[in-house]
């Protein structure tokens, strides 16, 4: 028996089942129950709870996300807090052809304390900050094409001082894509 024609009868089945296996677990949706912890070199702690239904149309999936003394950076700020996540997924999120949009609206208060360069602490409360992400992707034999659009609505408080999300400054809009990037893990 040719060796090629063995090993392409081979990869030909595995990607047979692969694709059977997907495109049933696409259709059923996917629930999720976790929790993950992040500890720093210091001792301090992320902790996310997360549950619900993963990329399913109509389904929500929460997250929790409590810091306690959490310095991920050993030379970046130390932050504390805890924020609440609640993603959304609308369209046809399908394993081809995907043009979907989900919506995250994040709320909650951390503090940010020991920052570089002697700056003054921050004290950060999102209220109904509202990340809506589009996608449209589709899959073929000739590539994979994704288009992202990212929408923020909702409201930023920074040392008491209330920002729409389209009047943040850069490094404020980053700091705030580090820390709920956390949530996403």
């Amino acid at each position: 028996m040719n060796l090629k024609f063995t090993a392409y009868r081979y990869l030909q089945r595995v990607l047979i089942t692969v694709f059977l296996l997907s495109g049933s677990a696409a259709m059923a949706g996917v629930t999720v129950e976790r929790q993950t912890t992040f500890t720093d070199d210091n001792g301090g702690r992320a902790v996310t709870i997360a549950q619900g239904e993963f990329q399913r149309p109509g389904g929500e999936f929460n997250v929790n996300a409590t810091f306690n003394d959490f310095q991920p950076d050993t030379d970046g700020p130390i932050i504390n807090g805890e924020i609440n996540a609640v993603s959304s997924v609308t369209g046809n999120p399908g394993l081809f052809v995907r043009k979907a949009s989900r919506t995250t609206i994040f709320n909650g208060r951390v503090s940010l304390t020991n920052l570089p360069r002697g700056e003054q602490d921050v004290s950060l409360e999102l209220v109904d900050l509202s990340i809506t992400d589009q996608r449209e992707r589709r899959r073929g034999l000739s590539g994979n094409r994704a288009d992202r659009e990212n929408q923020w609505s909702g409201n930023v408080i920074i040392n008491g001082n209330s920002f729409e999300p389209q009047e943040l400054p850069r490094p404020a809009r980053e700091m705030i894509g580090h820390i709920i990037g956390i949530l996403r893990h």
